[in-house]
């Protein structure tokens, strides 16, 4: 689902209009994205906890070359799903395989 077909359901699950709920959804997605720029923790009861892990420093390859490579550190985000949201999930993909 792309951020306009969001904002769609969003504005036909609750009678707001469309413009408006394409501003919510922005508002939300950057919300989100300045808080975990900052290294915050989002958790959201139901859904999921979003974080900021830091990747180390280290050492690659080149696939080709087989030479050594330095990888710098890096931010990366990690989500992980609520226990609610991986049963309904689950119960989908159960219900689809009937």
């Amino acid at each position: 689902m792309s951020k306009a077909e969001l904002a769609d359901h969003l504005a036909n699950e609750t009678g707001l209009h469309n413009t408006f709920s394409r501003a919510v959804v922005e508002v939300f997605v950057a919300m989100l994205t300045e808080s975990l720029a900052r290294g915050d923790r989002i958790e959201l009861q139901g859904f999921g906890t979003f974080r900021v892990d830091e990747r180390a420093a280290r050492i690659g390859r080149h696939p080709r070359t087989g030479e050594e490579l330095k990888i710098p550190p890096k931010r990366v985000v990690r989500f992980k799903a609520s226990k609610a949201m991986l049963q309904r999930v689950q119960e989908e993909a159960l219900e689809g395989h009937e």
